[in-house]
């Protein structure tokens, strides 16, 4: 995994990064393919959940 990732990294609050990886790639029909490394897949899925947490954001300042 990626040091920048591994700096704040909390096993006991995150639980285990390595394990969820390991999950996406048996899933069927998931996008995560077995060449893939472990910093590319927590990538893929850090950039699509950080797209909908700016949207949520920016939708709740927009109410206010």
């Amino acid at each position: 995994m990626s040091k920048c990732l591994q700096i704040y990294y909390n096993e006991k609050r995150d639980d285990n990064i390595k394990e969820m990886i390991q999950e996406l790639r048996k899933a069927k029909n998931s996008p995560y393919y077995k060449r893939r490394s472990d910093s590319e897949i927590a990538l893929m899925v850090l950039s699509k959940a950080l797209k909908g947490e700016v949207k949520r954001l920016s939708n709740n300042t927009e109410r206010k």
